[in-house]
């Protein structure tokens, strides 16, 4: 017999999982499960509403541009990808990884130039607390 043959022949398989570990992985997958079940629901809530807030905005005469709080980078994207299909125009302002990056959503007849952009609009969102500040998180959701 050769090497390789003796060790494969001493070798009995892969090690045995115990029953208390075999639960406690089952248990662990459950919750991640779970978990990303919650998050898939309220990101479909979070587009929904936002669906029907732009609804309004397009609908709402006086209005030509609509702010919104600030929000995660997942949450801005559901945001333009609703006023893009709306046919709005929505850019970011806030640098990249702040707390205070926010969406401004305009109507296409009243887009903003060049000049605007470059300025950004940051300076008209001035939160006086934090409950203001991070509102995004029941923005949406006090809307209905």
């Amino acid at each position: 017999m050769d090497l390789l043959g003796s060790i494969m022949g001493s070798m009995t398989g892969p090690p045995k999982v115990s029953e208390k570990e075999r639960e406690r992985r089952k248990k662990a997958r459950e919750a991640a499960d779970k978990a990303e079940e919650a998050h898939r629901k309220a990101t479909k809530d979070f587009r929904t509403k936002t669906e029907e807030r732009l609804g309004e905005f397009i609908k709402d005469g006086a209005r030509t541009k609509m702010a919104c709080p600030p929000m995660e980078k997942h949450l801005r994207s559901i945001v333009h990808d609703v006023a893009e299909v709306a046919g709005l125009v929505a850019h970011s302002f806030g640098q990249e990884d702040d707390a205070s990056r926010h969406v401004v959503v305009w109507k296409k007849e009243a887009q903003p130039g060049e000049e605007e952009l470059v300025r950004g609009t940051t300076h008209s969102l001035e939160f006086k607390d934090a409950a203001t500040k991070f509102s995004h998180l029941t923005y949406f959701h006090n809307q209905s």
